[in-house]
């Protein structure tokens, strides 16, 4: 219908256009050229205007084509619409252009071998450059190359190299171009040209010897080739049919043989031929048969012992250089081992067997070997034999011998049932080894050095045999001949017949050779003994002889002597000629032959019994204490003898101890003094002494007997201790004399330090540890020096002139001491002070604060110094007054004293402080608690009420603060707020005017400065029994303005307080109760409520006006007419109601209290007949339950979480009936 009356109208709707994009690509590059188009088919005649999305290509807005230069930003959706005259076609289908940046080119070789891949080909391959977009594909582009010579033709997207040569070599970079934008050089590509390398023929397996049917496959390697696509051709040329890969696999017969060569072909590039590498055909390379292995032994024993190590081999005659893989059995038994040698590393019996083995390369098997036998056994033990090389050994073989220095010996290791074998020996003498490694070892002219266990082992391969038992060596000095006479004496009486023979001990039974001597001339005798018949002077002298066995000679014996005695007899004598000899002295002894002057003597001496090494005629000893013995002696001359002379003893004892003593005798003397230190040798007087003195541990130059010190010093103590020495000989050190130097002892004066004028004192000068010394001393007082010498002074009937320090010093010898400290002397004079205090309360609390003064009766004016002592306890305290912050502590006795230089008052009388600590029940404080009375407790209307606090001592200075208690629910308390004019009053009693609701009180006192508080007392209460609270005034001005006909419209200015005002009026005829509430609060409406006796309540209220109307009788308005214009009553915001409602009730009635007002918190408070203040405990919401027992008698009021009060009423539970009273309030008289 719609299209059938705009055809009628001559409207019609054009096609729907198309969009075009010309060049049409997929992807457009920013920097290119593309025109959007905007047709309409089968408009084509029309004058169209065209409107395009998005706007940007609206200027113009009116052209069907719009050319645009591309940027990344010209990416999105195009469409047009086309109108004409007032008519628009539909929106175009949206064509979308995508803008990207030119994509970047690639340029890529073909074939893409890895040769070509690293840029690497052959002379004479053919490759070719591809330049490649990636993502321009379909588009037409034209190339540019940068190597120049492929700038012909320029365009071309490849370039083809054929043949290539070396010069083909460089770097390809190319770009492309799409109408007129280029995309960006591609990165360089280098194409290197390379003539290949020779290929190399190889065989796998290398082996040199191929068996017939093993297989080997020959292998054509072209290095630096990798990679490419090679075909090979083969020679000899049977290969080639068909063959072209690199490998050629043979299975080998002996028709097989012959040189192998190859080449590489890739296109139309061919390689050299390779080296040619040659199988021959020959029946000692490719065997007909298989070859059988040969086992050896490495050592080739085939008798080994435990512990050593064999290798069995298993060797393939003309197999060197193939992969065998072998397989050992012994006996029967298969070994694990798949090499050609087999290691046996310390080999046991149960290695004992038949070895044989088979060799197998591919699948190619030899026969098995021949059997080799290997035994495995302990290895022997060596024996070590010894050769010597004399004669007299009746047994060439020794297990143990003696040999003499100088001799030869031979000692032979020898190995039973190892003859044969390649040994090694090492030697070992005792436990040290010996470089020898033959199985003999030679001592050519044995020493002491070589004697001692010999043993010795064999080695074979890396196996050792055990040590052989040891065979011990004694290498001894040849035996040294021993001369002996007989008679056995030395010393032969002339004319007496002697035998001298040759003994050698230990040679018993060899054949000894000997030779004689007699001093140094030789005697013609060669056997063991030699016969002297009538001994004279010419026989005397020294015989010794020697042997010889072999080639070996003995030492020469020792000489001994024959001497001939003749008849001459010494004298002894001594030098110093002393009676007495301390051991370790020296003395001469002295033998003096009479008669023999001239002659050359040598002497022999004797002490006692035994011989003393000495031959001349002084004999010189230092005598230990142990020789006490007879000395004797004798002269020698030649082998004459004389007799022993007569026997000298010898005294000898030990030399005395010297002793140190002191003069004078004192062993700590004081610095400045002389002492003589002297050392006395007990028994020694007489002899000529030289001293040596030591103090501890180092020298003092001094010999004599004494050592003075003169005004001695730290340095001079010590121990001093000395010796003496006469001749060579020292006394022992005596012992040590202990001398302390001390710094002159500071004396110390003792005195009765107080003592009152008159008495008497002694002052005493002591000196600690200077006791026994005769000490002079000297006295001072101050300044001022006393004509005392003595320890004591003593003053009789002290005056105040004696007051003041004393001190004293001393001296012994002509050294002082220093002064003493100086000791007080205080003289006490009869004043008494007084002790007051400030505040003079008798009362004081803990925590107070008091001021202890120090009076001094008389002696005003002086500087005194103050001493405090409470009870006996000094404080450090020297003013006149001490403040105290009193604690329970501070309830004992105080007392003072004053001092003056040295002058002293007596202590006062104490005064005592008593501090109180008051307690309280369920409360515990250190401060006094005030007690509050209210009165009365009950209100009357107007009537004033009276505070009472009363503390204990109310004389003593206190102030006193008043408190009103305000209900505080969330802490289960009160707080306190400060009444007006309530702090810090004098009196302690406040009037409180006008109260008219129930409230609680508190108050508190405090004295002193800083003022010190008391507790708070208990809280009081006055209480309010009915609705009438507080007054406000409420006038007949008030009535008479704002009552017209029946609406009252009372003034806010003439409200008290904005607080809720209640008024009750007396009327003439009759007792009528009117409640009227005015809230105000920041409100606008004002609500009346009206109660009477007789009457209904009603409350008539206009919440949209500033009026509130009441409807009443007459009666009502004469009752507010006739209001006395100075009283009204407030009324309580908050109040009580009791269910059921009276205040007398029975013991089990259930009660309920019920606090009432615009409050959300409340509690109900009790105060009992015994004076106590509790919460009702059982509240549910706003109400009290309570079960009634006599326990609950008492007054009750609601306090609620704002601080208010109800009215209070006095619940009294008894168990029978009660009279019930109850409190009319229009009973009140108001006028």
């Amino acid at each position: 219908m719609g299209h059938s009356l705009l055809c009628m109208m001559g409207f019609f709707f054009p096609i729907k256009p198309t969009v075009t994009v010309e060049p049409f690509w997929p992807q457009i590059y920013s920097g290119e050229t593309v025109t959007v188009r905007c047709e309409i088919h089968g408009g084509e005649a029309a004058q169209w205007t065209y409107e395009w999305s998005p706007d940007k290509l609206n200027t113009p807005p009116t052209s069907n084509e719009h050319k645009i230069t591309v940027t990344e930003s010209d990416s999105g959706g195009y469409s047009c619409l086309g109108g004409r005259n007032s008519s628009w076609t539909e929106w175009s289908d949206v064509i979308t252009l995508r803008v990207i940046a030119p994509p970047e080119p690639t340029v890529t070789l073909q074939p893409s071998r890895t040769q070509i891949y690293s840029g690497v080909i052959y002379r004479g391959e053919t490759v070719t450059v591809r330049c490649e977009i990636h993502g321009g594909e379909g588009a037409h582009w034209t190339y540019e190359w940068r190597a120049a010579k492929l700038n012909t033709p320029p365009t071309s997207r490849e370039y083809t190299i054929s043949s290539a040569t070396e010069s083909d070599g460089g770097r390809y970079s190319c770009r492309g171009k799409r109408d007129s934008s280029w995309t960006e050089w591609t990165d360089n590509i280098t194409l290197t040209v390379l003539s290949p390398s020779k290929p190399t023929v190889t065989l796998q397996p290398s082996w040199t010897q191929i068996y017939s049917g093993e297989t080997v496959t020959v292998s054509c390697e072209i290095h630096g080739g990798e990679g490419a696509q090679w075909t090979y051709e083969w020679s000899p040329d049977k290969i080639n049919t068909p063959l072209t890969s690199s490998e050629y696999r043979i299975t080998v017969t002996e028709s097989d043989g012959g040189g192998y060569s190859c080449r590489g072909r890739t296109d139309r590039f061919f390689t050299e031929w390779s080296d040619i590498i040659t199988l021959t055909p020959a029946h000692d390379i490719f065997l007909t048969a298989p070859p059988k292995p040969t086992v050896t032994l490495q050592p080739s024993w085939t008798q080994i012992y435990s512990g050593e190590t064999v290798t069995v081999r298993c060797e393939i005659q003309g197999g060197e250089g193939a992969q065998w893989t072998y397989q050992w059995r012994r006996d029967r038994s298969n070994i694990r081992e798949k090499s050609n040698e087999y290691t046996i590393s310390g080999a046991t019996k149960y290695d004992s067997g038949g070895y044989s083995c088979i060799g197998r390369r591919g699948n190619f098997y030899t026969q098995w070997s021949d059997i080799i036998s290997l035994s495995v056994s302990s290895p022997p033990k060596p024996a070590v034999f010894l050769q010597s090389s004399w004669t007299q050994i009746y047994s060439s073989v020794i297990y143990s011998s003696v040999i003499y220095s100088g001799e030869t010996v031979t000692l032979r290791c020898e190995i039973q049932g190892g003859e044969g074998a390649q040994w090694t020996y090492q030697w070992r003498r005792d436990r040290s080894n010996i470089r020898e490694k033959s199985n003999e070892y030679r001592i050519s002219s044995a020493t002491k050095s070589d004697s001692g266990g010999y043993s010795c082992r064999g080695k074979r391969g890396s196996s050792w045999t055990e040590w052989s038992d040891i065979t011990k060596l004694t290498v001894s000095s040849p035996p040294k001949p021993t001369v002996t006479l007989q008679p056995s004496w030395t010393q032969i009486y002339r004319g007496t017949t002697v035998t001298v023979r040759c003994e050698i001990q230990g040679g018993e039974g060899a054949q000894w050779t000997y030779e004689w001597r007699g001093g140094q001339k030789n005697i013609r005798g060669t056997s063991s003994v030699y016969t002297i018949n009538s001994v004279n002077e010419s026989d005397g002298g020294g015989y010794s002889c020697r042997a010889t066995r072999s080639s070996s000679w003995t030492e020469w014996s020792n000489s001994t002597p024959l001497r001939v005695i003749i008849p001459t007899k010494p004298t002894v004598t001594l030098q110093p000629s002393w009676t007495q000899i301390y051991s370790d002295e020296t003395v001469t002894v002295r033998c003096e032959i009479q008669g023999g002057a001239g002659a050359q003597w040598t002497y022999e001496w004797r002490r006692g019994q035994s011989n003393i090494p000495e031959t001349s005629s002084e004999y010189r000893t230092t005598v230990p204490e142990s020789d006490r013995g007879g000395y004797s002696c004798r002269g020698r001359k030649d082998y004459l003898l004389t007799e022993w002379s007569d026997i000298i003893r010898l005294t000898v004892s030990s030399p005395p101890k010297p002793t140190v003593t002191l003069q004078p005798s004192w062993t700590q003397i004081y610095s400045s003094e002389t002492v003589t230190v002297r050392c006395e040798i007990q028994g020694g007087e007489g002899a000529q002494w030289t001293y040596e003195w030591r103090r501890g541990q180092s020298n003092i130059p001094e010999t004599s007997n004494e050592y003075r010190i003169s005004s001695a010093a730290d340095f001079d103590s010590g121990g001093y201790s000395c010796r003496g020495k006469r001749s060579s000989s020292w006394t022992k050190w005596s012992d040590v004399t202990k001398l302390t130097v001390l710094s002159p002892p500071k004396p110390t004066v003792t005195l009765q330090p107080q003592i009152y004028s008159g008495d008497t004192v002694t002052v005493r000068c002591e000196i600690q540890g200077g006791e026994g010394a005769q000490w002079t001393y000297e006295w001072r007082q101050g300044q001022k020096n006393i004509h005392e010498t003595s320890n004591e002074y003593r003053i009789n009937r002290v005056t105040e002139s004696d007051v003041g320090g004393y001190s004293c010093r001393s001296t012994r010898s002509s050294s002082w001491t220093e002064w003493s400290n100086s000791a007080p002397l205080r003289v006490i004079i009869p004043t008494k002070p007084t002790v007051t205090l400030q505040p003079s309360w008798t009362q004081i609390y803990s925590g107070e604060t008091v001021t202890v003064r120090c009076e001094i009766q008389g002696r005003e004016g002086a500087q005194w110094t103050y001493e405090w002592r409470q009870s006996q306890k000094n404080i450090p305290e020297t003013s006149s007054e001490y403040r105290i912050t009193v604690t329970e502590s501070d309830g004992e006795g105080y007392s003072c004293r004053g001092r003056r230089d040295y002058l002293l008052t007596e202590w006062s009388d104490i005064i005592r402080l008593t501090v109180s600590c008051k307690f309280h029940p369920h409360h515990l404080s250190n401060e006094p608690r005030p007690v509050l009375t209210v009165s009365p407790s009950w209100l009357s209307p107007g009537a004033s009420v009276t505070l009472n606090c009363e503390v204990e001592h109310l004389s003593a200075g206190w102030s006193f603060y008043w408190y009103k208690a305000v209900p505080d629910l969330s802490e289960k308390s009160s707080s306190y707020e400060l009444l007006p004019d309530g702090s810090g009053t004098a009196n302690n009693s406040y009037i409180i005017h006008g109260q008219t609701h129930t409230a609680g009180y508190v108050c508190r006192a405090g004295r002193g400065d800083p003022e010190y508080h008391t507790d708070h007392s208990q809280p009081k209460f006055v209480w309010s029994a009915g609705q009438f609270v507080s007054l406000c005034p409420f006038n007949e001005l008030m009535l008479a303005h704002h009552f017209y006909s029946t609406t009252f419209r009372p003034l806010k200015s003439h409200l008290h307080d904005n607080h809720l005002c209640l008024c009750t009026l007396k009327l003439p005829k009759r007792r009528t109760e009117l409640n009227i509430f005015l809230s105000l609060c920041d409100q606008t409406k004002l609500n009346f409520f009206v109660s009477f006796s007789y009457f209904s309540v009603f409350i008539v209220d206009d919440a949209e006006s500033d009026d509130s109307k009441l409807m009443m009788s007459h009666d009502v308005y004469q009752a507010l007419h006739e209001l006395p214009a100075d009283k009204a009553y407030v009324h309580s915001a908050a109040s009580l109601t009791v269910s059921p409602d009276r205040v007398q009730h029975f013991t089990s009635d259930s009660v309920s209290l019920t606090c009432e007002g615009n409050f959300t918190e409340w509690r109900v408070r009790k105060f009992s007949e015994d004076g106590r203040l509790s919460d009702c405990w059982r509240m549910t919401g706003s109400t009290c339950n309570i079960k009634a027992s006599k326990s609950h008698t008492g007054v009750y009021w609601c306090e609620s979480g704002s601080g208010e009060f109800s009215s209070a009423v006095n619940i009294t539970v008894q168990s029978m009936l009660l009279y019930i009273y109850f409190l009319d309030l229009n009973d009140l008289d108001v006028t």
